[in-house]
């Protein structure tokens, strides 16, 4: 008896946390190494903390990436990427889960602006293809702005920056990711980069 009221009480206390909402502002710069910074405010500011990513300076010649390193790596994590987005039925989840998260959210400012490219443009193209309508999408849903900006130059590529300030209550978020995370196609996507990461070790 003193066990299930226990649990009971635990879930209620995990209810009602889940329903305070959560603020977070976000920043980020991919310009070369990624950068970022994360602010989580929770019970309306009272509790907060602070996340970054910032880049350290090097001397010159010392410690710089090796360029053929960073494409190998770059064309690997692309080629797992491409595997991901032909999973069939996976674009058409994540189109059906953006309205439903979109309502579910207080957007307070959002911008974004990058570059990309996976170095054959056909794979660019796809992605493109694939990112296209999330863009079209949040800038339709509000007035805030994203902007996709694809390259066909050759020449794997990723910068820009993006920033944005947003309200959440995560126990309305729980029904749609749960469905979302449980579906078929994202659970093979789930398989498909767990194998990646797998082989990578090996």
């Amino acid at each position: 008896m003193w066990l299930l009221v226990v649990l009971v009480s635990l879930l209620a206390v995990f209810v009602i946390a889940l329903s305070i909402p959560l603020d977070v502002a976000l920043r980020i710069e991919v310009y070369g190494k990624p950068e970022y910074r994360l602010r989580l405010a929770w019970l309306f500011g009272l509790l907060h903390r602070e996340f970054s990513a910032l880049k350290k300076s090097r001397p010159a010649g010392k410690g710089a990436a090796k360029p053929g390193l960073e494409a190998g790596k770059g064309r690997k994590h692309a080629g797992q990427a491409l595997k991901v987005l032909r999973i069939k039925g996976l674009p058409g989840r994540v189109l059906c889960l953006l309205p439903d998260l979109a309502g579910r959210l207080k957007i307070r400012d959002l911008s974004a602006d990058f570059k990309f490219g996976l170095g054959d443009p056909a794979d660019t193209g796809l992605l493109f293809a694939f990112l296209s309508p999330v863009s079209l999408f949040i800038n339709s849903y509000s007035s805030k702005k994203v902007q996709l900006h694809p390259s066909f130059s050759g020449h794997a590529v990723m910068e820009g920056q993006a920033c944005g300030e947003m309200r959440i209550v995560p126990l309305r978020f729980v029904p749609p990711l749960a469905g979302f995370c449980l579906s078929p196609p994202v659970l093979k996507a789930a398989g498909v980069m767990v194998s990646g990461k797998w082989k990578r070790r090996n």
